[in-house]
């Protein structure tokens, strides 16, 4: 009686497992993994002021120069930082979002072009290979973004090491 018992079990599972959809199996190629973060390039946009959304971000700066406009909008929480990064020109739209690091806290300085200066915490944020560093001001009026160590053309939409002023 046991022995059918099993066998009954035994068929039951390979019954229930023969139904079972495969599993698909995921290369890190084809889906890289990035870090909880999103970085997509979409169409142009004739609406600019989509990028100076704030949403739930408390902090907001931008940069507008012709066809050009960027936006970062952040969040600092202690020793990171919730970022959305944003910028439209002629070719289209690229966002990027995540979750930077606080690298040092104010040693380093960026400057407007009126020439006022500003001591700066730096923020990096890694990925594909770049370090993506955010250098906020600590009053939280002025911010820059520039990349290091990049292999690819990825991250080039971002304007490199340009003032973004508070909004």
């Amino acid at each position: 009686m046991k022995i059918k018992v099993y066998l009954v079990w035994f068929l039951l599972i390979v019954a229930l497992g023969c139904n079972e959809a495969p599993k698909e199996k995921f290369e890190d190629k084809l889906i890289p993994k990035v870090d909880s973060a999103t970085s997509f390039k979409t169409p142009k946009t004739k609406d600019a002021d989509t990028l100076l959304d704030k949403g739930k971000y408390k902090n907001g700066f931008k940069f507008v120069n012709g066809s050009i406009t960027q936006s970062l909008l952040i969040t600092v929480n202690g020793k990171s930082m919730m970022f959305k990064a944003q910028s439209t020109d002629s070719t289209g739209r690229f966002i990027l979002e995540g979750k930077a690091k606080l690298l040092n806290q104010g040693q380093e300085t960026i400057s407007d072009d009126e020439g006022n200066g500003y001591f700066v915490s730096e923020y990096i944020y890694k990925l594909d290979g770049c370090d993506i560093i955010f250098r906020i001001d600590e009053d939280f009026k002025a911010a820059s973004m520039l990349y290091r160590g990049c292999k690819t053309e990825k991250f080039t939409q971002l304007k490199h090491e340009i003032t973004m002023l508070s909004f």
